[in-house]
């Protein structure tokens, strides 16, 4: 009866396990910003940036319509030190990344959250991506990403990072 039990459990998790689907096509962006000395542990710190999108190229480079698209989603998204530096991302609380249409600040749309643990090892942070369909922000010709960051500790030193941003393109 155990070995019975044991193998339906085992069967249950093997068909439980989703694989993220690939998509055609990658789209990759990549910023730098600042997390700044002093920052406050008590407010949420705002970084904001707008990113020409490259649709257009995009489309024209592989012979593509905009029709021929049928969604975008996030495949990951990472935060690195700049110049190889070694750092733990264990000084965040919480980050959480959005994508806004630059003329409608109403549009703000979650598109990756992480929440670093106080025992963090020394490594990258990868956010959590989101699982929505963002080709109507992509296919803009610039959009607005903004990166929220709460603090766990006071800030004492100025550090640049990257931040990365893939997404998965799929083909109709």
């Amino acid at each position: 009866m155990k070995v019975f039990f044991a193998t339906l459990f085992g069967l249950f998790c093997l068909t439980s396990c989703v694989k993220q689907e690939v998509g055609d096509f990658k789209l990759q962006y990549n910023k730098v910003f600042t997390i700044s000395a002093g920052s406050s542990t008590t407010f949420i710190n705002v970084v904001d940036f707008y990113q020409r999108t490259g649709w257009d190229n995009f489309l024209s480079g592989n012979a593509l319509k905009s029709t021929d698209i049928s969604r975008v989603t996030v495949a990951s998204i990472s935060v690195a030190p700049l110049l190889a530096n070694e750092i733990s991302y264990r000084f965040i609380e919480e980050i959480k990344v959005f994508i806004l249409n630059p003329v409608d600040p109403k549009s703000k749309l979650q598109i990756g959250s992480a929440y670093p643990q106080p025992n963090e090892r020394i490594s990258n942070l990868f956010l959590l991506p989101g699982i929505a369909d963002i080709k109507d922000y992509i296919s803009l010709d610039e959009v607005r990403f903004q990166i929220e960051i709460r603090y766990r500790e006071l800030i004492t030193s100025n550090s640049d990072h990257n931040l990365e941003l893939q997404f998965n393109v799929f083909k109709n």
